[in-house]
């Protein structure tokens, strides 16, 4: 079953469980009574319809064309629903509404006239009408129901008029071939932006046009709800950038987005609600925010290419579910206890996923058992920064498989940044780092009037430690606004090179191209500070013709 399918069950059950006093008391009329303005029964092409009390109720396999008489006032809930030869429906300019599910799935029908009497138009009114493929809402229209036009996959634009003072969710939602929603401008309670439903403040995007060209999408600035259904069902956008003003995101939002390949959502946000990217089968990335605290059902059943999830440590809990069907999917990264649960949070994925957690972590079980459909496994490490009187530096979390980069060094006055050791008192480590444990990594300092490498005196082998370690941050210490041969600079400081045919290159770190430059082959140093530099190694092929494999070292050198 479809993605589609499964919402809209759901949705159909709640709605019969609402009707259900009403079919207990009205007793339909027998079909063969002709209508007599009021009750009876009027024939279409073939088949035919019931009126009672001046209200469409049923269909009798009503085909071809079907003239509903002047008189009529509504078309009734689920009055030609799954009508799916009728091609064209002729309404009275009697009529005033037309009804939830009036012609839900008629999906042979091509022409409708909505007449300028009509008021309202149901939830799911034209749902899954899929041939029409155009629609005039007269400007006597004041609501438009839920999904009301949900699934008209011919539909390519429609207007709303000034009329209108209540729109449902997603009224457009899976209409894949709509590019452009356009309001009335004299509209008190709703806008349109570059072919896109708003509310009139702008403040939340209700639908984007699911047939909308383009790869990407930027929601504006200023919108804080993202809509039900409000993406569902497009079918061209690979990205859509969220901005910090959107605080809640609504069911089912991404529904259906079989492009969209990555989402980041904002901090902020607090729950990541049901059915929010069902079915968004070119998803690879989502990135959670540690201000959400719920995860919805199904929020990513049949996401089938996302192949892992971090899930943050202020998630308390998780809806049925959740990774249901996602049949890539193999590592789900929880950095905190063990969210509550109802049910199994992933089934249809073979093999089982893993869930890798924190060593410290509860409520998983033990290492090896299954929770909650995944393997628990551990995983999730956690790197602290001591800045040794320095300014604090954020912990961060490593996941199994991967690395961390080096934060923004931290600052202390009278003294320069020399990187991060994994003791009080050792080497500079190199980043990207990979911990395989819970670490805690120490800054290491070099006065700012320490003395440069001119006057430093290499060790000899009696040196202690703390000596080599003295030596090696002289090697490392170079003057401001000079130039330096790479070769000559990555031998200095203990990069090992050994044939002269040997090629070395180097790449500036981003966060240090205002202290030093690379020229050519040369490093060229502007100012004071620390230079962090990654020197690649490359040495001439072998005896054997092949080429030795290249080799990577990262270090900082301190600029005075």
């Amino acid at each position: 079953m479809s993605v589609k399918d499964l919402l809209r069950k759901k949705w159909a059950l709640a709605l019969i469980a609402s009707l259900a006093p009403l079919f207990l008391v009205v007793a339909p009329l027998e079909a063969s009574s002709a209508y007599d303005g009021t009750n009876g029964s009027v024939n279409c092409t073939t088949g035919n319809f019931t009126i009672q009390n001046n209200v469409v109720t049923t269909n009798d396999d009503c085909a071809g064309t079907a003239v509903v008489p002047v008189g009529v006032t509504a078309i009734g809930n689920s009055a030609f629903q799954n009508s799916e030869v009728l091609l064209t429906v002729s309404l009275p300019a009697s009529l005033t509404s037309i009804e939830d599910n009036a012609f839900y799935n008629t999906s042979a029908l091509t022409s409708v006239t909505i007449p300028a009497s009509v008021t309202s138009i149901g939830n799911e009114a034209f749902n899954d009408a899929r041939s029409l493929s155009s629609i005039t809402i007269p400007p006597s229209v004041t609501s438009i129901g839920n999904r009301a036009f949900s699934g008209t996959t011919a539909l390519t634009s429609v207007v709303i008029p000034a009329s209108v003072t209540s729109i449902g969710y997603g009224p457009f939602a899976w209409a894949t071939s709509l590019t452009s929603i356009t309001v009335n401008a004299g509209n008190p309670n709703y806008s349109s932006r570059d072919n896109v439903l708003y509310n009139k403040s702008g403040t939340q995007l209700i639908q984007f046009p699911a047939g909308k060209v383009g790869s990407s999408f930027s929601i504006p600035v200023g919108v804080t709800t993202i809509g039900e259904y409000a993406f569902a069902g497009l079918n061209a956008l690979t990205s859509v950038s969220i901005p910090s003003t959107v605080a809640s995101i609504r069911s089912a939002a991404f529904a259906g987005a079989t492009s969209l390949t990555a989402i980041n959502i904002p901090e902020g946000v607090t729950s990541i609600e049901s059915w929010m990217f069902s079915g968004a089968t070119a998803l690879t990335s989502v990135t959670i925010p540690s201000t959400v605290t719920s995860i919805g059902e199904a929020v990513f059943n049949e996401a089938s290419s996302l192949a892992s999830i971090t899930i943050p440590a202020s998630v308390n809990s998780i809806g049925s579910g959740a990774f249901s069907d996602t049949t890539l999917l193999r590592s789900v990264f929880f950095l905190g206890n063990a969210p509550t649960v109802s049910g199994d949070i992933q089934y249809g994925v073979n093999p089982q996923p893993t869930a890798y957690i924190r060593s410290t972590a509860s409520g998983f079980g033990s290492i090896g058992s299954t929770w909650k459909g995944l393997t628990v496994a551990v995983g999730v490490f956690q790197v602290t920064f001591d800045s040794k009187g320095g300014s604090a530096v954020a912990s961060i979390f490593s996941t199994t498989g991967t690395s961390v980069n080096s934060p923004i060094p931290p600052q202390r006055s009278g003294f320069i940044f020399d990187g991060w050791s994994t003791s009080t008192d050792g080497q500079a480590i190199s980043f990207p780092y990979s911990p395989a444990e819970d670490t805690t990594l120490f800054a290491r300092w070099t006065n700012a009037n320490h003395q440069n490498s001119a006057t430093v005196a290499a060790p000899n082998v009696n040196d202690t430690s703390q000596s080599v370690a003295d030596a090696d941050l002289a090697a490392r210490t170079i003057r401001q606004k000079s130039s330096y041969d790479t070769k000559s600079i990555a031998k200095r400081i203990g990069i090992r090179v050994i044939s002269k045919k040997a090629t070395v290159n180097l790449v500036v770190a981003s966060r240090s191209k205002n202290i030093c430059v690379r020229s050519g082959t040369k490093l060229r140093t502007l100012k004071r500070g620390n230079c962090t530099v990654t020197f690649r190694v490359q040495e001439p092929k072998g005896k054997n013709g092949k080429l030795p494999r290249l080799t990577t070292t990262t270090k900082t050198l301190i600029i005075k």
